[in-house]
């Protein structure tokens, strides 16, 4: 089965977020509760793939807004080198919903 907020199970919602979120744990941390310890865990780092990169104009180091109907994320751009077409990375434990560029 398809997730239900998946592009082949909610098209017309895959058409208004056309993005696919990853939140992967990240290497350096036990799930949340190594972020206060961490320096490079204090920002948030929104990585995407290059064919997002090259639809939303953004390049790296930029200042972005993530978003949904359900919350907002703001980070630091980062091209993510060999990432599928049309997905954005953000580290699990960094809070708030995300799906869609401004």
């Amino acid at each position: 089965m398809y997730p239900a907020e998946s592009k082949e199970s909610n098209p017309l919602l895959a058409a208004k977020y056309p993005y696919r979120l990853l939140t992967i744990h990240p290497l350096g941390s036990n799930h949340l509760q190594h972020y206060p310890l961490v320096p490079a865990l204090q920002m948030v780092h929104i990585e995407v793939a290059a064919d997002v990169a090259d639809e939303r104009g953004h390049t790296d180091g930029d200042q972005v807004l993530v978003y949904n109907d359900r919350g907002s994320l703001a980070g630091t751009f980062k091209v993510f080198d060999g990432a599928y077409p049309g997905t954005i990375n953000i580290d699990e434990g960094q809070w708030g919903g995300v799906w869609r560029f401004v």
